[in-house]
């Protein structure tokens, strides 16, 4: 018997994946995508929660690691020929977390999406009250892909799904 948040977070990657289009399903199988999946933090649930779902699609799961410094994360996606990178986080440290990844992407001469979802939040640097605040929009203007559910990784998925085979893997910069 499973436990219960793995049951939780099954069902939850099996109604995500239920509700998309059967050929649309079939595409993304059928186009080998790679993730390379990781978390800023220790929570784990949300790295299984995103891998399952791609899983069931067919996009091979690259592991990033749990807690994983953003270089780290960003060498193995490079690796690996990652498509994209999906990180979840939850520990207050989104917008640092994603400014380091886009800086390290940079430094790689790689141009590959990254989707970041979990608590997309940050404590202020000059608070004085320690309380995180939203920090999505600062995020989409770093050029990554906030993701409030699995929902946001839709629009991804289609757009490399569709892409001329000729595009598929180019990670470099032109």
């Amino acid at each position: 018997m499973p436990a219960e948040w793995l049951q939780e977070l099954d069902d939850a990657a099996a109604a995500w994946t239920g509700g998309l289009e059967q050929e649309f399903n079939l595409r993304i199988g059928r186009r080998g995508l790679r993730a390379c999946v990781g978390t800023t933090d220790v929570h784990e649930h949300g790295k299984r929660l995103v891998e399952g779902p791609l899983a069931k699609l067919g996009v091979r799961i690259i592991d990033g690691g749990i807690s994983t410094d953003p270089e780290r994360l960003v060498a193995v996606a490079a690796e690996q020929g990652a498509d994209f990178i999906a990180i979840s986080t939850h520990n207050g440290i989104a917008l640092r977390y994603a400014g380091d990844v886009a800086r390290c992407l940079a430094r790689a001469d790689l141009d590959i999406p990254v989707c970041i979802g979990g608590r997309l939040n940050q404590v202020p640097e000059d608070s004085n009250s320690g309380l995180p605040v939203d920090v999505t929009d600062d995020i989409r203007a770093l050029g990554l892909i906030p993701c409030a559910s699995l929902n946001d990784v839709t629009p991804l998925l289609r757009r490399l799904a569709d892409a001329p085979a000729a595009q598929q893997r180019q990670t470099r910069r032109s």
